[in-house]
């Protein structure tokens, strides 16, 4: 269809109130779903923030492992009242431990 438009026509049509209006409406969407973005981004980064909580394994034997996932290769046991630094846990309950890319289930912990 364009193609077949010339340009005075063009030009005619995309200053028409309804194409403005499109235009200010989709303008007015696109800047308020980028700050639902940048929300977004900042509360991730609120709940990555370091907070080194000390807590105790609740259970005769934990599975620390290379990442936030139960398929992920096991790293190293930790036992019963054994205590670690906690830098985060993230939204599916995998704390990470401070300092390290290791990584442990929520459930497993005592004291978060």
């Amino acid at each position: 269809i364009l193609s077949v438009l010339n340009k005075k026509q063009l030009s005619e049509l995309s200053n028409s109130p309804a194409v403005k209006y499109d235009n200010e409406d989709l303008l007015l969407k696109i800047q308020n779903l980028q700050k639902q973005i940048d929300e977004l981004k900042n509360s991730q980064i609120k709940s990555k923030a370091v907070m080194k909580i000390a807590v105790r394994i609740k259970v005769n034997e934990a599975n620390v492992r290379s990442q936030p996932k139960i398929e992920s290769r096991i790293i190293k046991k930790l036992y019963l009242n054994d205590i670690l630094d906690i830098q985060y846990c993230n939204k599916f309950n995998w704390c990470k431990i401070k300092n390290k890319e290791q990584y442990i289930a929520k459930f497993l912990l005592k004291g978060i």
